[in-house]
């Protein structure tokens, strides 16, 4: 997404994306990637992306059941 800027994606995606951007930097220079795959990790596992996620007003896929 990065390389498309300005161009934007979806609300969920970019507030995401803001999430993991606050932690991981860009990767402008070749550098070893384990800290920032860490990093990633810790935030899915602790629910941080899923909550980012929610934040936006998703429509419900049970819409009419």
């Amino acid at each position: 997404c990065d390389f498309h800027a300005p161009l934007a994606s979806s609300e969920t995606l970019e507030k995401v994306r803001a999430l993991l951007r606050n932690t991981i930097p860009h990767l402008d220079n070749d550098r070893h990637f384990a800290p920032d795959m860490n990093h990633a990790t810790s935030l899915v596992v602790s629910g941080a992306v899923a909550n980012a996620a929610v934040a936006v007003s998703l429509p419900s896929v049970l819409t009419g059941i």
